[in-house]
């Protein structure tokens, strides 16, 4: 449920447009996802005001009136970020970076920034979704947005870091005087002018701050500011601070700092004497971090001597400017390219290209050079295929095609070699795929380029070919026999290939080929030593599209939940579902394994909710055949595959689990619910109990004291349950699943005594 100030600002936005429900039914399931979505779109919609406050807190220091001031914007800030803290606690910052894409919504590339915080990333697009998804009365929340990166792009901002204060005045105080300086900081840098600001009733003149390179820096004029420091105190502070850093960075273990700023908060013996801004602007050492875009940073999170190296020599190349800066470490340590375009991918490599050109015309360790070529390979590994047969680049600037007029971008020879191989790597797959159906003739170049993703000579790799062409027959179908006889030798290449299987072997066509496939999969998982990245690739592949299904959902589900467990009787069978007695694991379930799967399914949440609608909107549809639009799969599958998703979910846990499980009771668990009055339902009632029960047991594993009385309430309608239909079958069926509800209800309160044991 929403707290009070959530909802009433909720109800503010007008709600939830439900207009694009594909069906008119009552969904409780839907409804409940629907409920947690709003929790997300109310922090999205904080977020939202919040960065429109910051923008015009820039733009004009004026805003920033006397706190006495009824009217004060600032005070709605600080209500804002004391509203986001309450609905996710373990968030304390928020990171807003240039990302320089050009959004979908026609947004220019240079107002393309990227909020972070917690698990939620937003952007305009994403913004532009929501504001659509809440309805009218909600469109100035994006042009809202749009203006205030506007603002930042005129600012010179590449990227604001917020670190949320304790509730006292004493830290609003700082806050506020950051925004002061900072709105007054690009003025007083072009008119050579100081910053003046109040404190106290005293107006205090501060000039713009140089950084040891001479440089006017945001971040050090803020520690003059905050700290009340003149300017030859700072700049005698700098440079012996810089002093340090040099004489380190001879030292065995380096220099741990890209620049004085941070090292001024790093260093031990200056700890806790300054007092650190609230508010960062620019601040390059962010943009080393893997984990800065959910607005999760850790600050004490260990930099490599070969990152310092590289960020530092990104600054040098970048001519003071933060925009090449940021795109410049973006295009080595970017973490979304998996979602990359081409022409972004261009780009990206000019400015990795750049860089090494740099790297090799100064004397420096040869690590800096790996660290950027590892990077960009492993990024590389990431980037769809398609995206290559699209990209092109050369070592110079020329044409690539003179009917299509392609311009081809320049890239160092190093980076052209590792196109030149995943161009040739798609070329490949396709062939690969392609052999399934049809005769497909590999030449040398192909087995060169198999070899190298697989890791593998080129004659291990036209052996491997050699071994999946035996698994299909000459019109296409699996061979089981002929898979299982070649599975001691596909174990050798346990690296890639999994993701293979999957990705090219899950679309056979025939269902019985499907299911024998789905067997043969479980013999290989259980010879695998590195499960988790299995699960990454079965998941995502779940998720990729979350508006369509697919028959290989539910093999993906079903291997995701045997991944996850250490012992699987399965494993010994064929079999087409997953057996009703795993929900009984608990010292056989991997724990490692669980909570890799419960991090990816909680870090995609939006993703995950809205396949989770898609295909319980699909089974009402089956149910309710004289509806407007015909259910894509058939009924028996849509069953199957909804319990094997309340399964798996049971067995990993985490926040989006529960979530799916509590909105699944409240629709099964409600003999009232319209799922159990359509024109099938009657007829497919035993399978819609048994997914209930299913659920029932799923609430016991994830232990939350709250669903007792959601049990209980359930236990109290069994004579309901009963009269939904007739026979000794259906009685039997309620009993069933009233004695789980029972068990389930008894063992959340035996938890729920036993952790109050342990507390006192």
């Amino acid at each position: 449920m929403l707290d009070e100030e959530a909802e009433r600002l909720f109800q503010e936005l007008g709600g939830i447009d439900r207009t694009q429900r594909k069906t008119s039914h009552e969904d409780r399931l839907a409804d409940g996802l629907l409920a947690k979505e709003k929790e997300l779109d109310v922090q999205r919609t904080l977020l939202l005001e919040l960065t429109q406050l910051l923008g015009d807190y820039l733009k004009d220091a004026h805003l920033l009136q006397d706190p006495r001031i009824a009217k004060d914007p600032f005070i709605r800030f600080l209500e804002i970020l004391s509203l986001l803290s309450k609905k996710s606690p373990q968030d304390k910052n928020i990171f807003i970076r240039f990302r320089g894409q050009t959004p979908n919504c026609g947004v220019h590339e240079k107002m393309d920034y990227v909020i972070g915080f917690g698990k939620i990333n937003l952007d305009v697009d994403t913004a532009h979704k929501m504001t659509k998804r809440l309805g009218a009365g909600t469109e100035s929340l994006t042009r809202g947005l749009i203006k205030a990166f506007e603002i930042f792009s005129a600012r010179d901002v590449s990227n604001l870091y917020l670190k949320f204060p304790k509730e006292s005045t004493k830290e609003f105080d700082l806050i506020r005087t950051s925004l002061c300086i900072l709105s007054q900081y690009k003025t007083a840098l072009e008119s050579n002018s100081p910053i003046v600001i109040e404190k106290d009733g005293q107006k205090m003149s501060l000039p713009v701050i140089e950084d040891e390179r001479g440089r006017p820096d945001p971040n050090l004029t803020l520690v003059a500011g905050l700290n009340r420091l003149k300017q030859a105190t700072l700049r005698d502070l700098i440079t012996k601070v810089n002093a340090w850093m040099e004489k380190s960075a001879l030292t065995p273990s380096g220099n741990p700092f890209v620049n004085v700023y941070n090292a001024l908060f790093g260093i031990p013996q200056l700890q806790g004497k300054l007092i650190h801004p609230p508010l960062e602007i620019n601040n390059v050492q962010h943009l080393m971090l893997d984990n800065t875009y959910d607005g999760t940073t850790d600050e004490k999170a260990p930099v490599t001597k070969e990152k310092l190296q590289v960020t530092r020599l990104a600054m040098a190349i970048s001519s003071d400017s933060p925009y090449r800066e940021a795109q410049v470490l973006e295009s080595v340590y970017g973490n979304d390219f998996t979602e990359i375009d081409s022409l972004r991918l261009e780009h990206r490599l000019e400015s990795a290209s750049d860089l090494l050109n740099c790297i090799e015309e100064q004397p420096e360790d040869p690590g800096i050079e790996n660290e950027v070529l590892d990077n960009i390979e492993m990024r590389l590994e990431l980037v769809r295929d398609d995206i290559f047969d699209k990209l092109f680049v050369g070592t110079q600037v020329g044409r690539e095609s003179e009917e299509e007029k392609t311009i081809t971008r320049r890239v160092h020879e190093k980076f052209y070699k590792m196109i030149t191989f995943f161009k040739g790597r798609s070329v490949a797959r396709k062939k690969m795929r392609a052999m399934i159906f049809q005769d497909v003739d590999f030449d040398d170049q192909d087995y060169e380029t198999i070899g190298k993703d697989f890791d593998i000579t080129p004659r291990e790799a036209k052996e491997l070919i050699r071994l999946l062409k035996g698994c299909f027959d000459l019109q296409g179908r699996f061979l089981k026999a002929g898979f299982e006889r070649n599975i001691p030798e596909f174990e050798k290449h346990e690296k890639k290939l999994f993701e293979f299987l999957w990705h090219y072997l899950k679309e056979t066509p025939h269902r019985t080929d499907r299911v024998s496939f789905l067997n043969s999969l479980q013999l290989v998982i259980a010879r695998m030593k590195e499960p988790h990245k299995a699960i990454q690739t079965l998941i995502g592949d779940f998720i990729s599209n979350p508006r369509e299904i697919d028959f290989s959902d539910r093999n993906a589900v079903m291997l995701s939940s045997i991944l996850v467990r250490k012992y699987n009787k399965e494993l010994m069978h064929d079999i087409e579902v997953t057996p009703e007695e795993v929900l009984l694991v608990e010292e056989g379930l991997d724990r490692d394994a669980a909570g890799t799967a419960s991090k990816i399914i909680d870090d995609h949440e939006e993703d995950f909710f809205e396949k989770i609608k898609t295909i319980h909107v699909c089974l009402k549809q089956a149910l309710d055949p004289g509806g407007l639009d015909a259910p894509p799969m058939p009924l028996r599958f849509l069953l199957a595959l909804e319990r094997e998703i309340y399964i798996f979910l049971s067995l990993v846990g985490g926040s989006v689990a529960r979530s799916v499980i509590i909105s699944a009771l409240n629709e099964y668990g409600v003999p009232e619910s319209e799922i159990y009055r359509l024109e099938k339902s009657r007829v497919n009632l035993l399978s819609l109990l048994q997914l209930l029960k299913v659920v029932v047991r799923a609430r016991g594993r994830l232990r939350e004291v709250k669903d007792i009385v959601i049990l209980d309430k359930m236990i109290q309608r069994e004579t309901d349950f009963m009269g939904l239909g007739k026979g000794s079958q259906h009685m039997d069926m309620v009993g069933r699943v009233m004695e789980w509800a029972m068990a389930s209800k008894e063992k959340i309160a035996w938890d729920d005594r036993r952790e109050s044991e342990k507390d006192h």
